[in-house]
């Protein structure tokens, strides 16, 4: 009796596998090309059967799990009259962290302390102290992720939210270099841009600089900016410019060169890889990018206006002094009540006459 008649079915037939005891074959032994068909055979089923939940459970193993968004912890301590705008500026602050986040690309998620202040020469007073100049509106310690906001400076009221908005930006900034110390140029460059702080301020510094061929080189603002506020604002106003020029070659270009310096690139040749430019050459961008004919505009406007308003200041005065000089005439006596000894005193009058 052959293999199959013995199993119950044709010849070359495998055993079920849901049999737990499948009955023995009587006669000869199955052969090994017998053996690996029927293998191939459940294999397939097998695949046929189950390949849907195989393949899903491989590509969940193999994708790579993606970070949740994270929220950091941003507490706003007011001090003195301050106090009554802080919860005010609490409730502004994730905004503005989601803004750098998706500016920057970051993840992180680490706490935020920030002081308001009614003024800045209040910042001395904090512990530990901060030392800042009387027209600094902030200031941003991204080590210890600390920020200082004040109300006013220089006597000056200050837009606070866009203030906290430049110095989240500085923590961001050096985030996103993985924590290594950035140029100051860059720096600032990249919160004045993320802050969106464009005025015609910057363009009438940019122009005068340009006109006295006065414009600072990057590298000399790598270190740090000058302590007068007139050099200061001409060097927050350069790092601005180079910055947006960059982004105007790549929208991504400032990540991009913050994350070429997290991975450990200097600044020059983060710079190169993501625009094909060396700072020196950024030097040479932000020149151009204020032509002079430009450049002779903005303080030719300036000029006219200040030179007009000087004539309305000094045709105002003339006009006032001449009043107060026929004022005191009116009020002074046509002659004396006792003549001085061996003089005598005439008195002429004049009329016009009228012609007939």
């Amino acid at each position: 009796m052959g293999l199959a008649e013995g199993a119950g079915s044709s010849a070359g037939a495998c055993p079920s596998a849901r049999d737990e005891h499948p009955t023995p074959p009587s006669g000869p032994r199955p052969s090994w090309e017998r053996i690996t068909g029927c293998l191939r055979r459940w294999l397939s089923s097998f695949l046929s059967r189950w390949w849907a939940v195989v393949v899903v459970a491989v590509l969940a193993m193999a994708a790579p799990a993606r970070a949740e968004p994270c929220e950091p912890r941003i507490t706003v301590t007011g001090h003195g009259s301050a106090a009554a705008l802080a919860d005010e500026l609490a409730a502004a602050a994730p905004a503005h962290w989601a803004t750098v986040r998706a500016r920057l690309g970051l993840t992180g998620c680490a706490p935020v302390d920030v002081q308001l202040l009614p003024a800045i020469e209040g910042a001395r007073d904090l512990e530990p102290p901060w030392q800042l100049p009387h027209w600094a509106a902030g200031a941003a310690d991204p080590l210890s992720r600390r920020v200082v906001v004040a109300v006013t400076a220089s006597r000056k009221r200050q837009d606070r939210g866009r203030v906290l908005l430049h110095e989240l930006a500085h923590l961001g900034a050096r985030e996103a270099a993985g924590g290594r110390p950035l140029p100051r140029w860059l720096d600032e460059g990249a919160a004045r841009v993320i802050a969106g702080e464009h005025s015609s301020e910057d363009l009438s510094v940019l122009a005068r600089a340009r006109v006295g061929d006065s414009l600072i080189p990057l590298a000399a603002l790598a270190e740090g900016f000058p302590h007068d506020q007139a050099h200061a604002a001409l060097a927050y106003a350069e790092a601005g410019r180079a910055v947006s020029l960059l982004e105007g070659r790549r929208p991504d270009a400032l990540a991009s060169v913050l994350a070429a310096i997290a991975g450990g690139a200097d600044v020059d040749h983060a710079l190169w890889s993501v625009t094909g430019l060396w700072v020196w050459q950024l030097d040479g961008e932000v020149e151009r990018s204020i032509p002079s004919w430009r450049a002779w505009a903005v303080v030719g406007r300036e000029i006219d206006v200040a030179l007009a308003l000087a004539a309305l200041v000094t045709a105002w005065a003339g006009l006032r002094a001449r009043r107060q000089v026929r004022a005191r005439l009116a009020a002074m006596p046509l002659e004396p009540a006792i003549a001085p000894q061996g003089m005598a005193l005439v008195r002429w009058t004049v009329q016009r006459g009228v012609a007939g």
